[in-house]
């Protein structure tokens, strides 16, 4: 009796308060002593590596995972089961990468995603043998369906990448670099105004190459934020991706369910059900 009226107790406060029961997403462990100083630091070499740059030309990116498919966090099983399997498609460890850049004042580039595939889709024309037509050729077919449908302003200067991981390299960097980031300020790629970009400490961000063609070829200067202190400096990492992600499982769950709905409406339509 006792714990029936504590548990009512509890569920009365919560909705009273409007709390809810929820699974942690981070712990709460107490910052190191060097990491104030680091911080500090970090915030100075900032502020002097892009003074004079005007706010609309210091740009922020980051990489986020998208899965193929989403797997639940939580699922029904029995009282005392060790074992607690979940039930997928095979995609499970499949996806993408979206690469996401927006300068101070809130203007996005065009997104960028990097596809999984085998690396010869990137060449014009290229077929295999199993598939009719290549990653790039279908994602193609994708965009001009979309162009048509919701007009080309949406889908104007959409680039994407194929390769073997999905994963940010530096030749996939390169592309983005004179696919989308040179045409930051203007559509003919002629005006490179001073730039800052900072990205994490992700080895393909920071190579001599790549350092030394976005400072010539695009007048920009790569800022590599030290490591541990992403989720705290990084803008793009703490307000942008969570919602994107959000917003794409959204879709993704909207578009499974037409599926299904047709499915069914076909499905009964093909075998009707008899009046009894």
């Amino acid at each position: 009796m006792f714990t029936k009226r504590i548990s009512d107790f509890l569920r009365q406060w919560r909705l009273r308060n409007q709390k809810r029961l929820r699974k942690p997403t981070s712990t709460g462990q107490k910052l190191p002593d060097w990491y104030t100083g680091k911080w500090e630091a970090c915030a100075y070499y900032f502020y002097l590596e892009t003074k004079g740059v005007p706010p609309e030309n210091a740009w922020h990116g980051d990489e986020t995972r998208i899965p193929v498919e989403e797997t639940p966090g939580k699922v029904i099983a029995d009282v005392g089961q060790k074992d607690v399997p979940v039930r997928t498609s095979g995609q499970e460890k499949d996806g993408l990468t979206a690469f996401l850049v927006q300068n101070t004042f809130g203007a996005k580039l065009p997104l960028y995603p990097i596809l999984r595939g085998n690396t010869l889709a990137n060449r014009p024309g290229f077929h295999t043998k199993k598939q009719n037509s290549s990653i790039r050729q279908r994602f193609q077919e994708v965009i001009n369906r979309k162009r048509a449908e919701r007009g080309k302003s949406l889908w104007r200067g959409l680039q994407f990448w194929v390769n073997d991981a999905a994963y940010m390299d530096s030749d996939t960097f390169k592309h983005w670099g004179k696919t989308v980031w040179k045409y930051r300020a203007d559509t003919s790629g002629e005006n490179q105004p001073v730039s800052v970009l900072l990205l994490d400490d992700l080895k393909s961000h920071k190579t001599k190459q790549v350092l030394e063609e976005f400072r010539t070829l695009y007048n920009t200067k790569i800022i590599i934020l030290p490591g541990g202190l992403t989720p705290k400096a990084q803008i793009m990492d703490t307000h942008n991706n969570r919602p994107f992600k959000f917003n794409v499982k959204s879709k993704m769950s909207l578009l499974r369910l037409q599926k299904y709905k047709l499915a069914k409406e076909a499905a009964v339509g093909q075998y009707p059900r008899k009046s009894l």
